[in-house]
């Protein structure tokens, strides 16, 4: 009892002398003199005690880092911090428990003792003090308290910590998760801090870091380029270990591509594609490089791996949600094709990935501009480097800044690959081996309902989702427009329009079951008869104008003023304008005209300002007042006026018609 009394008498004179020692500890780190310099970098962080609250306050070791030694006062608060440390090494040596010594040698961390001597002697005497109280430990607290501060006493240092990398190839300014962990070897545990070296890489912060995720944006890509990354532990001593084995990725530069389209003399010429289109100003009805083969520089320009164009493939989607890759130049007799024949279980999609654009409308020297380029990664474009300097009226999606456009993101989502037609009980774009044709008259509610039931995130196409596909197929092709023109129809692989207007109407015939490979048109049949017309094919997306004209959601207009909503929940065919915006731009086309214009940054008709089958700009626009749908694309009986910018503003909201379809589009929940 005597011996308990004693000890409890001993840890209480214990406890008031580091109550004690920590006033007197903050006194002198207050006599440090900010105005002074050094170059050293702190090289510890400072455990704390379990029961104590976390405070942010700078440490010890930053406000040393600014001292002079060669001033009186510096060298005051040295001798005061030896004495300190002596001190230190005298409490610990009388320590009787574990939260005592944990105390001295917190404040032994808290000290700062990289330029201190006996420093060495000290940390081998807390050791020596800390091992002899776990010997005779009797609590688990003790047991932990002993164990978190002692651990980075000895003199081994930490083990190379493990790093895990998501990606081993970025695009210029793309980004990855790194994964920082200690090694399973590693006695150190948490009080372990990480440092980054990294080549090519960014990273917010690169110093003082703890286990877990981090953000690396590749840089410095002007050209196909590499980049590594590699990671070191530090203990709260400044202990560390050695630098891990790199991780090396392969950075991409940014690569974009589209054209620049001077409105006033209907030219345009490429940009980037590193042809010599990208030089030459063309008419629309010219030939371009990529109008009749797949074998030529701009189609394999767009076939490359970076370009969001050949990322355009189908897929097969099952009503669960699930996605699987299918052969791109497979017909429905492929054997790999069999389990989606016929199912009702499957739709035929193709991904439109994730990609940026550029897509603005300016004036230069009295005429005016529009520009659109798109990649699949972050870029810019400026405007004075590429010989507009000077320019003016700037609109669109885009920043300006200084003549530097900024991309702007457009989220990626699945497209039917054909287009939805009434089939009695099997609706939309399935793989289907028979010839199924439009044969009833479905309004916009009806598709909307009936995509809806094969899976909660299918829906029919809104307008944002029809313009993306409208945006990167002019980027391709090199212009905005998308009819044929004077050139042979037979041999332009972009001649939408070439249907056979004798063809009898009531017996379209719609053929699902067609790949294509690339972007071609086809024969389809249109009558019991030899009358035959064309079907066109965008990179495995069947008839994205001509066959029937589809209806798009979130959309409507009100005396040819356009309305917009991406919120499906507004989605609406019975009211004028609840959850909808206002765009403010109005479609002012005369019926049956051509359109020719844009709104800037939109792929919405703004006029018709003389679009003709001379000049390349045949895409038809059938706008009246009131309260409108909007269809768009074309059906077969419209001929040479079906097109992608093809508007048909004429229809109220409940119309039905057995000439009008529907293109499902998937986009999975978060």
């Amino acid at each position: 009892m005597k011996n308990q009394i004693q000890e409890s008498t001993q840890g209480e004179q214990m406890s008031d002398t580091m109550r004690e020692l920590r006033p007197r500890e903050e006194m002198l780190e207050r006599q440090v003199d900010s105005e002074l310099n050094s170059d050293e970098e702190p090289t510890h962080s400072v455990p704390k005690h379990p029961d104590e609250e976390s405070q942010d306050t700078a440490s010890p070791s930053e406000q040393e880092s600014t001292q002079d030694l060669s001033t009186p006062e510096s060298a005051t608060n040295i001798a005061h911090r030896q004495a300190t440390l002596d001190k230190l090494k005298e409490l610990a040596q009388a320590a009787k428990n574990a939260e005592a010594l944990g105390y001295i040698i917190k404040s032994f961390y808290e000290l700062n003792t990289d330029r201190l001597e006996r420093v060495q002697d000290t940390r081998a005497a807390l050791l020596k003090k800390a091992k002899e109280l776990q010997k005779t430990a009797q609590e688990a607290r003790d047991l932990y308290i002993l164990t978190k501060y002692t651990q980075t006493l000895g003199e081994n240092p930490p083990s190379v910590p493990s790093i895990r990398f998501s990606h081993k190839e970025l695009l210029k300014n793309a980004s990855g998760e790194l994964e920082i962990s200690p090694s399973h070897s590693d006695t150190h545990g948490s009080n372990l801090t990480y440092e980054l070296l990294l080549s090519n890489l960014a990273a917010t912060k690169t110093k003082d870091l703890e286990a877990g995720s981090y953000t690396l944006t590749a840089t410095n890509a002007s050209s196909d380029t590499s980049a590594s990354i590699k990671a070191r532990a530090i203990s709260p001593t400044g202990a560390v270990s050695e630098w891990s084995k790199p991780i090396s990725v392969k950075v991409k530069a940014s690569v974009f591509a589209g054209f620049i389209e001077n409105i006033d003399t209907n030219k345009s010429r490429r940009i980037n594609t590193g042809t010599a289109e990208d030089n030459l100003w063309l008419d629309k009805v010219q030939d371009r490089l990529n109008e009749k083969s797949n074998d030529d520089p701009v189609t394999k320009f767009f076939d490359r791996v970076d370009m969001p164009h050949s990322h355009i493939k189908r897929y097969a989607l099952k009503n669960d949600g699930t996605l699987e890759s299918i052969p791109q130049d497979a017909d429905l007799s492929h054997q790999a094709m069999q389990k989606y024949k016929d199912s009702a279980l499957w739709q035929c999609v193709s991904k439109i990935p994730e990609h940026h654009i550029i897509d603005i409308e300016f004036a230069y020297n009295s005429q005016e501009y529009l520009l659109k380029l798109c990649s699949l990664s972050p870029f810019s474009f400026d405007l004075n480097a590429y010989g507009y300097q000077g320019y003016t009226n700037l609109s669109g999606r885009g920043v300006d800044k200084n003549g530097v456009i900024s991309s702007v993101k457009v989220e990626g989502f699945y497209l039917g690959s054909w287009e939805s037609v009434s089939l009695g009980g099997m609706q939309g774009s399935f793989f289907l081996s028979s010839n199924p044709k439009p044969t009833t008259e479905i309004d916009r509610p009806s598709f909307r309902s009936q995509t809806q039931q094969f899976h909660k995130d299918m829906k029919i196409q809104n307008h944002h989702e029809r313009e993306a596909l409208a945006f990167l197929y002019s980027i391709e092709r090199g212009y905005l427009g998308s009819t044929a023109d004077s050139k042979s129809t037979d041999q332009s692989k972009w001649a939408i329009y070439s249907w056979n207007s004798s063809a009898n109407n009531t017996s379209y015939l719609y053929e699902a079951i067609s790949f294509a490979t690339g972007d071609k048109t086809m024969s389809i049949p249109v009558s019991g008869g030899d009358k035959r017309a064309k079907m066109f094919i965008y990179r495995g997306i069947c008839n994205p104008a001509g066959n029937v004209w589809e209806f798009v959601d979130g959309i409507y207009l009100n005396n040819k003023l356009v309305y917009l909503t991406t919120h499906e929940q507004a989605y609406s065919d019975e009211t004028s304008s609840n959850g909808y915006t206002n765009t403010g731009h109005i479609v002012n086309i005369t019926r049956g005209s051509q359109v020719k214009r844009t709104h800037a940054g939109t792929m919405i008709p703004k006029a018709t300002d003389g679009g003709t089958s001379t000049n390349g700009t045949t895409d038809g626009g059938w706008i009246a007042d009131g309260l409108r749908l909007c269809l768009i694309g074309g059906s077969l009986h419209d001929s040479a006026h079906a097109g992608l910018f093809a508007w048909n503003g004429h229809d109220e909201l409940g119309v039905r018609s057995w000439y009008v379809g529907s293109r499902p589009c998937f986009k999975k929940t978060p």
